[in-house]
Formats: structure tokens, sequence, C-alpha cells
């Protein structure tokens, strides 16, 4: 069994997305195991939870430009992230170059742990 509570986040005190998504993958995979009837089942749900595992982990630390999170989240332009930024505001960035004119790269876990920080739960009827 998955010990959930391993993977929480020290620094922010939250579940890493890409480490719950693993956690999930390899639940799906010990469930396979156990219905797993012969060496052709057991090879296909392997594949599969290596494949699933390499997306997962690959996506939460891709490095976007501006104009990359903006085209995945709508509600960010690039006017809005540079604006955030101005104001030591939105999710955390990474600056390649020291001068004004330096390139930006947003991690993509850190736009969605951003994004995440600032769900708004209503209260149901």
């Amino acid at each position: 069994m998955i010990d959930e509570s391993r993977m929480k986040n020290k620094n922010e005190g939250r579940y890493s997305e890409a480490n719950m998504a693993v956690a999930y993958i390899l639940k799906d995979f010990a469930m396979k195991l156990k219905l797993a009837h012969n060496a052709e089942d057991l090879d296909s749900a392997l594949e599969l939870t290596v494949k699933n595992v390499m997306i997962a982990c690959s996506h939460q630390d891709k490095l976007l430009t501006e104009n990359e999170v903006s085209e995945k989240y709508a509600f960010f332009t690039a006017s809005k992230l540079r604006n955030m930024r101005a104001r030591n505001k939105g999710p955390n960035y990474h600056k390649m170059g020291n001068t004004r004119n330096g390139r930006v790269l947003y991690k993509m876990s850190d736009v969605e742990s951003w994004i995440a920080r600032h769900l708004v739960s209503t209260s149901q009827l």
C-alpha cells in the first residue's frame, strides 16, 4: 500500500500533483497484478504503467514560456503574466539572464500549484 503522507510536499504542505498521479497509477497497477491471469496480461499492465508514470513525471517539470502558458490556460495572457510579475503576484517563475530582457520561464507544476491555491470553494445548497 502506498503511504500518501510520505508524498506530502514539506515546503508548501500540499500534495505534489506528480506524486499523486504516480501513486494512483501504481495503485491501478497493483490491482491489475492481482487480476492478471498470464504473463501477457502482466506485460501489458507493466508497459502501460511505465508509460503513464513517465508521462505524469515529465509533464510536471516542463518549462514553459509565457506564451505557452497563455496557450495552455486561456485566463493567463502574456500581458497578464507580465503584469503579475511586476506586482510580485502570480505563479513562481525563472528568469534566465540578469538583464531587463531576460527570458522568463514557468514550471508547469508552479503554474498548476498557483491555480490550485486560488481555488474558491462554494457552499453546497
